[in-house]
């Protein structure tokens, strides 16, 4: 899997405008593991993952405030001015195996606090709490991890969440 592979719905969940916060990927140093701890079928169909993304990114921006609007969000009492551009993620991989692009690589978006900067998010979507995630999907974060690695140009770390806010 290379990163042309992965379906780019960037068009259908569009970033909030330009003048947010953009890095080269030459700062990157490492990706961060998610998951989005919401109930989704494992054998969900290309539209109904895409309708997913879209509802993902509807709650992102309506929590971060002007969904839509172009301009940051101001500041929202946690140190500064919260400066993201809409979903918080670079990518999503569902149950079924799709890998699907949400965010500029290049862009600097919110899901790990004092580390959104040096940081890729990849989004496993599904709640793992009463079983691991399906094989396919696991394949597919690693392929995807794999390409990201690759279009950084060196290795980076892959870690969890928790583990890089650590």
């Amino acid at each position: 899997m290379e990163l042309s592979d992965f379906i780019d719905v960037r068009d259908q969940i569009p970033d909030r405008g330009p003048g947010f916060a953009t890095r080269t990927l030459d700062e990157v140093t490492g990706i961060a593991i998610h998951h989005d701890a919401a109930a989704f079928p494992r054998d969900g169909d290309a539209a109904a993952e895409q309708e997913r993304l879209a509802t993902v990114y509807r709650l992102h921006t309506a929590y971060y405030g002007h969904a839509g609007s172009g301009t940051p969000p101001p500041d929202l009492g946690r140190g500064g001015r919260w400066d993201w551009p809409g979903i918080g993620y670079h990518c999503y991989v569902f149950p079924s195996g799709r890998v699907y692009l949400v965010g500029a690589i290049e862009s600097v978006r919110a899901h790990v606090a004092r580390h959104n900067r040096e940081l890729i998010g990849l989004c496993l979507a599904g709640d793992f709490s009463a079983e691991p995630p399906p094989e396919a999907q696991l394949r597919a974060a690693a392929a995807a991890c794999a390409a990201l690695r690759r279009a950084r140009g060196r290795p980076v770390p892959v870690r969890g969440h928790r583990d890089w806010a650590a």
